[in-house]
């Protein structure tokens, strides 16, 4: 039997290094305002300037606008989470650029078959974790790491020994983001040798539904729900072409953000076995509500304390991503 909390949520509190590193950022953004703008033309600039490759095209701006501005009206973030948000806009520029520049240099990568590859989808806290780590200790199959899916141009096609020293040299950031917050390995435990969800190789369009799970971005996801995904999920390809290089080995891979969107990603993937987790509705909402509090206490002083908040929006994002999911399925016969 369900038991629904009652309870108002309250986020654990920070040790004194982690609420130092708080009020370091904090103290930085009251010096230096203009570094935490949420400013789309100026994170645009700032990756163009800083990438050693010139972008291919400009079709990312709508999308970065969105999700900035989203960021920015729906996030209340403090300090940590605006550079975070900062960071990852443009970091997903950078990879934007790195990668296309590398599929115009070498042609061969769009030939490369990526056979049958295996996607875990379902709900949160479906077990789509759990079942991708299981699988993906099977010899016959690979899954993706954070570091490569990241930024798959640095080796593309690496030797073990490369592929492990590259998740060592990711530790310093995995640190930080434990000193930050280290309830959320209590919650989603991940590393870099740990298997993650697919989806950290999305993005680079700024269409992934894997973006308001650790920040509020409500206009943001009600943009998304109007989006085509099938050019996301050719850009998504590209980044699994250049990691498994010549030799291919299946993918196993996972993210409860490919549900509400499976009709595109079986149109890049017309071969794909999918494998659709269920779990009561009100446990998925109930226990993904602790999921994304917790995220989200690490990045805004102003997450909602009444539970029944966080559960109407999560709710409302479920029924897209199921609603979406079964009239695709249903569409199938």
């Amino acid at each position: 039997m369900t038991h629904r909390p009652t309870d108002p949520w309250t986020p654990t509190s920070r040790s004194a290094q982690s609420q130092a590193l708080f009020d370091l950022a904090e103290a930085d953004r009251a010096a230096r305002p203009e570094a935490y703008e949420l400013d789309p033309e100026r994170v645009a600039t700032t990756a163009i300037e800083r990438s050693p490759v010139a972008p291919l095209d400009h079709g990312y701006r709508e999308g970065l606008a969105a999700y900035l501005n989203s960021a920015g009206a729906d996030g209340r973030l403090n300090a940590v989470g605006t550079k975070v948000v900062l960071a990852s806009a443009g970091g997903r520029l950078a990879a934007r650029f790195r990668i296309d520049a590398l599929a115009a240099e070498h042609p061969e990568i769009a030939a490369r078959t990526i056979d049958r590859p295996i996607f875990i989808i379902g709900g949160w806290r479906t077990g789509t974790t759990l079942l991708q780590r299981l699988m993906a200790a099977v010899p016959a199959v690979r899954a993706a790491y954070p570091a490569e899916l990241s930024a798959p141009w640095a080796a593309p096609h690496p030797s073990e020994g490369q592929r492990w020293q590259r998740f060592l040299d990711a530790s310093d950031a995995q640190a930080v983001l434990d000193s930050l917050n280290p309830t959320l390995r209590t919650v989603h435990p991940f590393g870099n040798r740990e298997a993650e969800e697919c989806v950290l190789a999305m993005g680079t369009d700024f269409q992934n539904w894997g973006f308001p799970s650790t920040v509020r971005l409500d206009s943001y996801a009600e943009w998304l729900k109007g989006r085509d995904f099938v050019d996301s999920y050719r850009r998504y390809a590209t980044v699994l072409r250049i990691l498994q290089g010549d030799a291919p080995t299946p993918w196993v891979l996972k993210a409860p953000a490919h549900t509400p969107e499976l009709a595109a990603l079986l149109e890049v993937f017309p071969d794909a076995c999918v494998i659709h987790l269920h779990r009561d509705v009100v446990d998925t909402v109930t226990s993904g509500c602790s999921l994304f509090a917790v995220f989200r206490s690490t990045y805004s002083e102003a997450v909602d304390p009444d539970t029944a908040t966080i559960d109407e929006t999560l709710a409302a994002r479920l029924d897209h991503l199921n609603g979406q999911h079964g009239s695709h399925r249903y569409s199938l016969g």
